[in-house]
């Protein structure tokens, strides 16, 4: 269930987990350096993912061409 909740309104059984902490955030990334949030880890999300996670999205952006080093997004990361 997408939204975590059981139609009797309970939360589902292991869904207590935000889920950005679990979703992969390359086209979060991808949209929020396009944005001209260069560094991701300085943005103010409400619920921040891990460190790691932000680095694994820069990353594959980064091998896929799609942000330069800098965050800049990339004619082909548009």
């Amino acid at each position: 269930m997408r939204g975590g909740r059981r139609r009797d309104g309970g939360a589902a059984e292991g869904d207590d987990a935000p889920e950005i902490r679990s979703a992969d955030l390359a086209e979060s990334a991808l949209s929020l350096h396009a944005a001209g949030v260069l560094e991701l880890a300085k943005f103010p999300f409400f619920e921040a993912p891990s460190s790691s996670a932000l680095e694994a999205a820069d990353r594959l952006l980064l091998q896929l061409g799609a942000i330069e080093p800098s965050g800049a997004v990339t004619d082909l990361g548009q």
